[in-house]
């Protein structure tokens, strides 16, 4: 992210301004393309442009993992901070995908285990499981269980009629 002389570079713009010149000429129509856009935003140089990118990465990342987004100062912290941060999430992601992967395969096993005569099958099984409708079966269950005793006791009540 850094040239050779040290400075920050993104796309090979070393300067904000030089940068949203040239988003403007590719992308003239684009309100977020001109360095108003940025300075509302609070970012005035191409380091800070680069940490609100990846702030914004963060952002989405922590989103997808935890189900709401990561809020804090992204200005106090350094690109390379951020970046690594950025990462930990990314890492945090992949071992939540390994862990569904493993649990699929596991779900499968024991779907051929209880009977399924292939993979094919298992997974069938395992769609039709998540598309079950529980508290549906439940009130069903629930509902069957109260018919069974109401006729008990209409069967009780003809008995001491008779």
């Amino acid at each position: 992210m850094k040239d050779a002389n040290g400075n920050y570079n993104f796309e090979g713009f070393t300067s904000l301004e030089a940068y949203c010149e040239e988003q403007v000429r590719l992308y003239p129509n684009n309100p977020c393309a001109g360095l108003a856009f940025y300075n509302d935003a609070g970012v005035f140089t191409i380091e800070e442009k680069i940490k609100w990118d990846i702030y914004g990465m963060i952002s989405d990342a922590s989103k997808e993992m935890c189900g709401s987004r990561m809020r804090f100062d992204w200005t106090t912290w350094s690109v390379e901070d951020l970046y690594v941060e950025y990462k930990s999430y990314i890492r945090m992601l992949g071992q939540d995908a390994e862990y569904e992967a493993e649990l699929l395969d596991s779900n499968i096993k024991a779907m051929i285990e209880a009977g399924a005569h292939d993979e094919e099958q298992a997974k069938s099984w395992l769609d039709q499981d998540a598309e079950y409708d529980y508290e549906s079966e439940k009130t069903t269950m629930l509902n069957e269980q109260v018919e069974a005793v109401e006729d008990q006791y209409h069967v009780q009540l003809e008995e001491q009629a008779a």
